[in-house]
């Protein structure tokens, strides 16, 4: 289970019991950084850790943004299946996060990580694109989306989803995708869908590693 970025110390703590699980958060927070700050070099080290802990056991993923993507990077030969909440695919659109680098509170990893990852930083915005990494999944993949478009920009009470309309189609258009879109959320669909979402992660991983 790997939770979003600058994601608070207790996200998805204690609600799976009844699985064993790994909650994982992004190195940098909570934890030590990693020499190299990309979706890339995180996915590689999940996977290496599943090599050294628990080869040849069954795996399933679960990522909130850009946990998600991490997900979707990983290519551990251990996962069974991946349930994947708002993977900001292509930023070139996400307006909603450009200012994220001029909040108070941010430390010098947490501008590195918005600034590698998103393209997003005080001097501007670069976007980035993920969409590569859906060449290279195997494995059966649920993406969850939050109703609130992303586009237009406007004024919105909440973060509305990072998945637009073009992201939303090449994912269904993918063999292995399918999407399920939680009504009256916006971007933090696992807060403000949760019993939803928590009844589909727990069926979905049971699935994938019983079934």
């Amino acid at each position: 289970m790997i939770t979003g970025a600058m994601a608070p110390a207790d996200v998805w703590a204690g609600e799976f019991d009844e699985l064993d699980y790994l909650r994982v958060h992004l190195p940098g927070n909570h934890c030590p950084p990693l020499a190299e700050t990309s979706i890339a070099a995180f996915a590689r080290s999940i996977d290496q850790a599943l090599a050294m802990n628990f080869s040849g056991r069954p795996v399933f993923v679960a990522g909130i943004s850009m946990g998600a993507l991490v997900g979707l990077a990983m290519r551990s030969p251990e996962l069974r299946g991946a349930l994947l909440i708002e993977p900001p695919l292509r930023t070139r659109h996400l307006w909603s996060v450009q200012r994220m680098p001029m909040e108070a509170g941010l430390t010098e990893q947490d501008l590195l990580l918005l600034k590698n990852v998103l393209g997003v930083s005080k001097a501007g915005s670069e976007p980035r694109d993920y969409t590569h990494l859906l060449a290279g999944l195997r494995v059966r993949t649920t993406v969850v989306v939050g109703s609130e478009p992303l586009l237009p920009k406007r004024k919105v009470a909440r973060v509305p989803s990072v998945v637009d309309d073009d992201d939303r189609a090449l994912l269904a258009a993918h063999p292995l995708v399918r999407i399920v879109l939680v009504e009256g959320a916006g971007h933090a669909v696992h807060a403000e869908g949760f019993v939803p979402v928590t009844r589909l992660m727990f069926a979905e991983a049971t699935a994938a590693l019983l079934g």
